[in-house]
C-alpha cells in the first residue's frame, strides 16, 4: 500500500524527538487477498468492483477511463476474510479474524458504516450470506464448533445461534427461508426454531460425500413471498471437490453433473438468466438454469506463468460483465459474450505473504518481495507494476521466499537476502 503524507507547515526544533505533526491517508491498495478465502469479490449496481486486503475494503472502478479510483472503508481492526452483497447490490457485510471477530455492514455509497455487530464470531467469521429480502445475516465461524449464528443486523441482534457441524464449513446461504451450510463431506439444511436453528443433514445416497465448497441457490425473489413454492424454491447446487457440480432437492441429491470442471470447484455466481461456476482449473464456465452448459467457458490467465494452470477462487457478474480473482491475488475482467480476453484490474504477489519491500533513492518506484520468491518494482505514481523478476540465478525451484531488499544509494543495484541465506544483487536500469 503507499500513502501520502500531509506535513505542517512549521518545522521540528533541532533535537526535538516528539512525532511529528503529520498524518498519514490511504492512497492505494495493491493486491487483494486470495489466501483461504472464496467468493470475496463483488460488483455493485453501479458496476463498481468491492474486494478486500488485510483489513482495509476496497471499492474499486472497473473502468481505465476512471483511472480505477480506489475508495476505502476503513471500519475493521483486524484482517478480513468474509464478505457479501446484500440484495440491493450497494450493502456489503464484511467479516475479520479476532478473538471477538466484528462483522461491519456499510454502503458502497459514501463508504458509510450502517452498523457493526460484535459479540458474534469467535476466531473468525468464515463466511456470510443475506436473505432474499436482506432483513437477516447468517454467518459462519472458523472457530472448534463452526458456529453458525442468524442475525437481525438492522438492530444488530443475534436471533438464533448453533453448533455447526464438527468439521470444517466452507459456505453459508439461504433456501428461501431456511439456511444452508456445507463443508467437509457435509451439506445441511437448517430450519429457524425461536432461537436456535434445527438441521437435517444432505444425503448422498449411493454417492461417496464429497467435501463442498460453494452452494448456489436460485432463491425466491421478495416480489415472490405470497407465491406457491416452485422447485427453485426448494432446490440447491453445491461445488464439489472433485469438480463435480452437485444439484439438490430437498436434503437429497437430485442429480450430479460429473467433471463440471477438471478440479476443485471454488465459486458460485447467480445471474438473472444463468449462473457461472469457476475452479482449480483455472475456467469460468457459464450454465443455464437448467445446469446446461452454455458453451461459454474463459480461461483466466496466469501472470507469472501463462503455461500453468491458475486458480480462479472467486467470480460476479452483472450485465454481461464478469471479475475473476485468482489464487495468485489478481482480479481480471471481461465481458461474458466477447472474444477479448480477460483484462488485469488488480496486481498483488501471489497469495503468501509478502515479507520485503524497499524504496528506490531517486525515482518514485519501489520493490516488493515474498514467498512466492518474485521481485516486482512498482511506479508509485501511477499505482502499476513496472515489471516483475523470479530470480533465475537460485539453485532451487521454485525459489526461496524473498525475505529483504535493499537498493544501491545511487538506486542502480537493488540486492536481495533469501530464507535460505543467499543473497544476490541485481542491476536495476531497466525500472528506471
Amino acid at each position: 500500500m503507499t500513502t501520502t503524507m500531509s506535513m505542517p507547515q512549521e518545522s521540528q526544533v533541532p533535537g526535538d524527538r516528539t512525532a511529528p505533526k503529520a498524518s498519514l491517508r490511504l492512497e492505494w491498495a495493491y493486491g487483494y487477498r486470495a489466501a483461504n478465502c472464496r467468493s470475496n469479490i463483488h460488483l455493485t449496481e453501479n458496476g463498481e468492483l468491492v474486494y478486500f486486503t488485510a483489513a482495509v475494503a476496497i471499492v474499486q472502478s472497473v473502468q481505465e477511463k476512471d483511472h480505477y479510483r480506489q475508495r476505502f472503508f476503513l471500519g475493521h481492526d483486524d484482517d478480513i476474510i468474509s464478505s457479501c452483497l446484500h440484495p440491493d447490490k450497494i450493502t456489503v457485510a464484511t467479516g475479520q479474524i479476532g478473538k471477538n471477530a466484528q462483522i461491519c455492514v456499510w454502503s458502497t455509497q459514501g463508504i458509510i458504516k450502517l452498523v457493526s455487530l460484535l459479540r458474534g464470531q469467535t476466531d473468525g467469521v468464515g463466511a456470510m450470506n443475506f436473505n432474499a429480502d436482506g432483513e437477516k445475516l447468517a454467518s459462519v465461524g472458523i472457530d472448534h464448533d463452526n458456529t453458525i449464528k442468524i442475525w437481525n443486523w438492522r438492530l444488530g441482534k443475534i436471533v438464533a445461534t448453533v453448533t455447526g457441524h464438527t468439521e470444517r464449513v466452507f459456505d453459508i446461504c439461504y433456501l428461501g427461508d431456511r439456511v444452508v451450510t456445507c463443508g467437509v463431506k457435509h451439506l445441511r439444511f437448517w430450519t429457524l426454531l425461536g432461537n436456535t436453528l434445527q438441521f437435517k443433514e444432505g444425503i448422498f445416497g449411493k454417492s461417496e460425500a464429497q467435501t463442498l465448497l460453494c452452494i448456489g441457490t436460485f432463491g425466491r425473489s421478495t416480489t415472490k413471498e405470497s407465491a406457491p413454492s416452485t422447485d427453485e424454491d426448494n432446490m440447491c447446487f453445491t461445488g464439489a471437490i472433485n469438480g463435480d457440480l452437485i444439484i439438490w432437492k430437498k436434503n437429497k441429491i437430485d442429480r450430479i453433473i460429473p467433471g463440471a470442471h477438471n478440479s476443485t470447484i471454488y465459486s458460485i455466481d447467480i445471474n438473472s438468466n444463468a449462473f457461472l461456476t469457476s475452479g482449480k482449473d483455472g475456467y469460468v464456465k457459464e450454465w443455464t438454469r437448467d445446469f446446461a452448459p452454455t458453451g461459454q467457458s474463459i480461461r483466466i490467465p496466469c501472470l507469472m506463468n501463462d503455461a500453468e494452470e491458475i486458480s480462479v477462487c472467486s467470480i460476479a457478474s452483472r450485465h454481461g460483465y464478469c471479475v475473476a480473482g485468482t489464487r495468485d491475488s489478481e482480479i481480471y475482467g471481461f465481458a461474458l459474450n466477447e472474444n477479448s480476453p480477460p483484462q488485469l484490474i488488480v496486481l498483488g504477489h501471489h497469495d503468501d505473504n509478502l515479507c520485503a519491500l524497499a524504496c528506490h533513492p531517486r525515482e518514485n518506484i519501489f520493490a516488493t518481495g515474498g514467498e512466492d520468491g518474485s521481485l516486482r518494482f512498482w511506479n508509485a505514481e501511477r499505482m502499476s507494476l513496472i515489471t516483475y523478476y523470479v530470480t533465475p540465478y537460485v539453485p532451487l525451484t521454485p525459489p526461496p521466499a524473498i525475505r529483504s531488499l535493499a537498493f544501491s544509494s545511487d538506486g542502480s543495484q537493488i540486492a536481495v537476502g533469501y530464507e535460505n541465506g543467499y543473497i544476490e544483487i541485481y542491476r536495476t536500469m531497466f525500472v528506471i
